[in-house]
């Protein structure tokens, strides 16, 4: 059996986007966001689910935190390509061995540009 990694996934700028129509006073605006933003999560939610070897162990608004072998993960980040491509929205994604390195490449993914997948490379003071 292949060692499991971590695929943690979060959505770009959602946040900021819900935040502009409450303050707005836009709740047609915000319905609207909602029901387009919830399709997006419902097809990932299939594309993460294609796979029987993959565990989610968190899904909650633009979250994901997946766990599965690397090559399961890589046909994963695919899908999230794809979906997202036909979408107003962007996901980022980092990938590591841990929950923790997973994270990191995920901090760096969207510190760098957003709408990227990082793959966890090391922190270089341990070489």
């Amino acid at each position: 059996m292949s060692k499991k990694w971590f695929l943690a996934l979060d959505g770009d700028d959602i946040g900021r986007r819900l935040e502009f129509y409450m303050v707005s006073e836009d709740a047609a605006g915000l319905k609207s966001f909602s029901n387009a933003f919830g399709e997006v999560v419902e097809s990932l939610k299939f594309v993460v689910s294609e796979s029987p070897s993959v565990d989610v162990i968190l899904q909650g608004g633009d979250s994901f935190l997946l766990s599965a072998p690397l090559g399961d993960l890589t046909r994963i980040i695919s899908g999230v390509k794809g979906v997202v491509a036909e979408t107003s929205f962007t996901f980022s994604g980092g990938y590591g061995p841990s929950m923790k390195e997973a994270y990191l490449a995920l901090k760096i993914a969207k510190s760098s540009g957003k709408n990227r997948f990082n793959r966890f490379e090391g922190l270089g003071w341990d070489k």
